[in-house]
């Protein structure tokens, strides 16, 4: 399992990786808002999709931050807290798919 250390409003924060089916429920209930996020127009739509999806999820997510945490931290702590939940998560994916990417693409030029 890995595991991340991360700083956030003064506050160490340790990230270790999620198991597959922790996963599927964290992105069922965050799908709807990100399906929303990706349709906003404006910046106006954007900071609101931002506030209401970001906020209550970061939570969700990292269950040892509050929403004091939230609002105390630098924007570059936030950054780092997604980033580093990505990176544990999803990193041994990108090694295996990028490869395979790399082959499928090589075996659709020989065509």
């Amino acid at each position: 399992m890995r595991s991340k250390q991360v700083t956030i409003n003064e506050k160490n924060i340790t990230i270790k990786e999620k198991k597959v089916f922790e996963l599927k429920e964290l992105f069922a209930d965050i799908s709807t808002e990100a399906d929303v996020a990706l349709k906003a127009n404006t910046a106006s739509d954007l900071t609101g999709i931002v506030n209401n999806i970001l906020g209550p999820n970061l939570i969700k997510i990292f269950p040892a931050i509050t929403q004091e945490d939230i609002d105390n931290a630098y924007p570059s702590e936030l950054e780092e807290l997604v980033g580093a939940f990505i990176e544990v998560n999803f990193t041994g994916i990108k090694k295996v798919a990028t490869p395979f990417m790399s082959m499928i693409q090589t075996g659709l030029q020989k065509r």
